[in-house]
């Protein structure tokens, strides 16, 4: 299993260098356009699901229990296999029914239809099963009735949401910024607790970190830009 493993994900990552070479320079413009910093929103709210909260929180005990893998912390194992593999699949995946798809009309054969909507109502049961059997570990006084009322729940509110073009905008933007916060927060958390005198302001931080601080505030500036520009209708292609 490892090694199908480790030879999908060397011919995802190939994958993608090879569409990042091959087509870099074409303007993909779908049905509903966006800008760069949203289309890249998008890409990282959907692996949030794969990469950061399910497969972590399933295969979690294997990386912190076997000698195999006391290498290195399990969430960073974890982190660094799933969440950049499931972000380029996502980024192979809108690549292709944005510059093939329209080409090729794969999806619009009737069997390959079906086989679509199948696999689709797999995935949706199988991150049904894995809710309902890690849901007990984190609630472990939540009766069978109410795990079950839960996760209808759930589902219901994410297929509806799903087919709302803007509110899946709005949601990766504010997920992509929140994260961006939480990681802030973070790593001011950790140079506190790791400082001998406290945590120091954030002028200081700034001024003991020349090298970095111009750089966050360029990138915080054009992000707060990318973002205005998505909501005031700004041009597709601006990032």
């Amino acid at each position: 299993m490892s090694l199908i493993i480790s030879a999908a994900y060397l011919v995802v990552l190939l994958s993608a260098v090879f569409v990042i070479f091959r087509w870099g320079n074409v303007n993909c413009l779908g049905p509903t356009p966006v800008n760069t910093f949203t289309l890249v929103s998008l890409l990282f709210t959907a692996g949030l699901d794969m990469g950061l909260v399910m497969l972590p929180l399933t295969e979690f005990p294997m990386y912190a229990g076997e000698e195999a893998y006391g290498f290195a912390n399990p969430l960073s194992i974890e982190f660094g296999m799933w969440g950049p593999l499931v972000w380029m699949m996502y980024f192979l995946s809108t690549f292709y029914f944005v510059i093939l798809e329209p080409k090729l009309k794969i999806f619009e054969t009737p069997s390959v239809k079906w086989v679509y909507n199948l696999t689709i109502i797999a995935t949706c049961a199988f991150t049904c099963y894995l809710f309902l059997t890690a849901l007990p570990s984190y609630i472990p006084a939540l009766p069978v009735w109410a795990r079950w009322l839960l996760a209808i729940a759930v589902i219901m509110i994410s297929v509806h949401s799903s087919s709302d073009v803007n509110f899946m905008k709005w949601l990766a933007i504010l997920s992509t910024w929140m994260f961006g916060i939480l990681m802030f927060v973070a790593l001011v958390a950790v140079a506190y607790f790791h400082s001998e005198t406290g945590s120091p302001p954030l002028g200081q931080i700034c001024y003991n970190c020349p090298s970095i601080s111009p750089i966050c505030i360029v990138s915080l500036a054009r992000l707060a830009r990318t973002t205005s520009s998505t909501f005031s209708g700004g041009s597709p292609g601006a990032s």
